[in-house]
């Protein structure tokens, strides 16, 4: 059985979920309309995001937005999934240097609030982390989830047809792959690890993610269609025309 190395109260950090950030436009100078949740109001609003910078409190639609944060109980899953351990029992266990057995953790209060969010609105059953524990780093990431580098978590759902029986070609990341892969969807209902395209879901999950997009080099790309796109050039501060 592992023994449990706890790290001091000051490297323990709470990591804030999606739709608890603020709204913040940016620092570009584009009026893209998109979405984000507003804490006081707990309900998707518009606004016109500047195209670069940023949190990741901005959605491509309402639907999006609704379905990842309007969720009560899903705000409770991930407030739990991201809180450091309770002090009090921190320090307990930091002044003992007891060991913890599978039981003991299953009574832990994140068990409890999935369990609580699960009985009120039915949280996916994905969603909740297996308690099986094998090893020291499994046992570290249970008590203290913050510390993996994770995805946001719309990039960690599965793949989500819809409810109707269209077929449009969309995009979703695959977290396993690590990549964003296409699939098809059905017209209707879907979870929040959804996109139109392949660039807005590198920019939400995959190697752009967090990137500021204004800052990159300009890509002609390696075929030999001329397609007209636009850039930022950051010499000039202006967005100058090229061919892709």
């Amino acid at each position: 059985m592992a023994r449990l190395t706890f790290p001091s109260s000051s490297d323990i950090t709470v990591i804030k979920n999606r739709c608890e950030y603020p709204k913040e436009i940016g620092y570009c100078r584009a009026a893209i309309r998109m979405f984000y949740y507003n804490q006081e109001t707990k309900k998707c609003d518009i606004f016109y995001y500047g195209g670069c910078g940023g949190n990741e409190n901005k959605f491509d639609s309402l639907d999006d937005c609704e379905s990842y944060c309007g969720s009560k109980a899903r705000q409770q899953l991930l407030q739990a999934l991201t809180l450091p351990v309770n002090p009090e029992v921190y320090q307990e266990f930091a002044a003992a240097g007891d060991y913890v057995d599978a039981e003991e953790r299953e009574e832990g209060q994140v068990y409890d609030a999935i369990d609580e969010a699960e009985a009120n609105e039915g949280i996916p059953a994905e969603l909740k982390p297996n308690p099986t524990v094998d090893s020291d780093s499994a046992v570290e990431e249970f008590y203290f989830p913050q510390v993996k580098s994770a995805l946001p978590e719309l990039c960690i759902l599965a793949e989500d047809r819809g409810t109707c029986f269209g077929e449009q070609l969309a995009w979703r990341f695959d977290s396993e792959a690590r990549s964003c892969v296409t699939f098809m969807y059905s017209g209707c209902k879907h979870n929040a690890n959804y996109f139109t395209s392949e660039e807005t879901c590198e920019r939400a999950c995959g190697k752009y993610r967090s990137v500021d997009v204004c800052r990159q080099p300009k890509e002609a790309g390696q075929c030999h269609q001329r397609v007209s796109r636009w850039h930022f050039n950051e010499e000039s501060n202006e967005c100058q025309m090229f061919f892709w």
